[in-house]
Formats: structure tokens, sequence, C-alpha cells
């Protein structure tokens, strides 16, 4: 029931605040999640009839797509802990890898110059130089109040970004991939190349400073006009 009182939270503060005209929203406001207590009878009445109407409704139970025997070999490939399941690069195909080789080809692309290891995590630096960076483009009003309020709330100080690889086969001979397809020894001596991917989605300030900086870029393609050569058009 969380969605229909946020949705009767927004019904009661429409009716209470809301006064006709139609506001530009900043594009990173943070509602204050205030919920009134009460708005009007009609509107009151509306909520508990919809409330009364949707408690007695009928909930299908889940049903599988697959099979019981497929579902029980998909569990058993996730509690599999000497493989790993990725994503070929460059396409859409499925690789099962064996985790032992997939560990070597990822230490032995980090063990090179240009990853440099460190003895424990420096995230909450990090988050701490980033939020000077903030409060001084805030400091010289290079950004508003509530674009800094979005940035201070959102920084995240306790997780790091997330290294991992996609193999590479189409590196690989066809002749290679049929003999690992036939030998298991082949698949265990044959080191497939894989692409490094640093994810970092869940890391320090990606998402607010991510979506400020689409933001920003936006407003400024929006606001520049470009006449292409030749022609009255605009870009």
């Amino acid at each position: 029931m969380e969605d229909f009182d946020e949705f009767s939270r927004k019904l009661r503060c429409r009716y209470l605040y809301n006064d006709g005209r139609i506001y530009k929203r900043h594009p990173f406001y943070i509602n204050s999640g205030y919920k009134p207590l009460d708005s009007c009878p009609a509107i009151e009445n509306y909520i508990f009839s919809t409330k009364i109407e949707l408690s007695r409704m009928k909930i299908n139970k889940h049903t599988r797509n697959i099979s019981a025997e497929e579902l029980s070999a998909i569990r058993n490939l996730k509690k599999n802990n000497n493989i790993i399941i990725r994503k070929a690069d460059k396409n859409s195909t499925l690789c099962i890898l064996d985790k032992d080789n997939y560990l070597r080809e990822g230490l032995r692309q980090l063990h090179n110059i240009h990853y440099e290891e460190i003895v424990e995590s420096n995230v909450k630096e990090v988050a701490e130089t980033a939020f000077s960076i903030i409060r001084d483009l805030h400091n010289d009003n290079y950004i508003d109040n509530i674009t800094f309020k979005y940035l201070k709330e959102n920084i995240n100080t306790t997780k790091v970004g997330k290294f991992y690889l996609l193999p590479k086969i189409h590196k690989l001979s066809q002749n290679i991939l049929s003999e690992m397809e036939r030998n298991e020894t082949a698949r265990r001596e044959n080191l497939i190349p894989g692409r490094p991917i640093v994810s970092l989605c869940v890391s320090t300030i990606f998402l607010p400073g991510s979506k400020t900086r689409d933001s920003t870029l936006y407003q400024l393609s929006v606001q520049s006009t470009i006449f292409l050569p030749g022609s009255k058009t605009t870009r």
C-alpha cells in the first residue's frame, strides 16, 4: 500500500496548496515528504472508499514461465561457486567461465602501470573532497540552494565502484573455440581475454553528479543555437 499512501499524500497536497498556476519545477527539487492529516470530506471519502476496494481485490498467485527443471538448473548454477556467468563483449552471448581463469585474467590486467593497489579505501576522503568542491561552487553562486541541497544529501560515503570483465570471445579463433567446446582441459588452459569495466553506478556521488551534469548540458544545448552552413536550419 505504499504507492497508494503516496498517491493519497499527493492528492491532499494538491487540494491544500494548488492554486491553479503551473510552476516550472526545479530539476533537483527534493520532496519534503510532508503528509497532511486530512483535506476535505469529499477527498477523504474517496481515499477511504478506494482503499476498501483495493483491499477486496483478489491477487493472482505468481506463475512461473519456465519449467521446474529449468528453475532447478538456474538455482544450481547460481549456487555454483566455481563458475562466473557473464555476457560476452560485443554480442549478447552468455558465457559460463571458470572462476579461477576469470580471476587470473582480472589480476593480470590489474597488475600493470594503469592501476595502483591501495591499502584501504579512500572513499570517505573522496566524498569530503567532492563536498568541498560543491560547497565552493555554492558559495561562488555557480549552483543555487536547491542544487546544493540535492548534491549534499546524495553524497555516498560508503560504496565504491565495481571492477569486472566481459569475455572477449570474438578475439578467439574458431579452432580454439571448437577445441574448448570439446576439451575441458582446453577450457582451463586457454585464458579468455576480458574487457575491463569499472562500474561507478553505486560509487561516491555518481548518481547526483551525473544527473546534475546531464541537466546542465541539456540546458546549454537548448540555449545554444547553431546555424548549419548554407541553410537556415538550426540545431
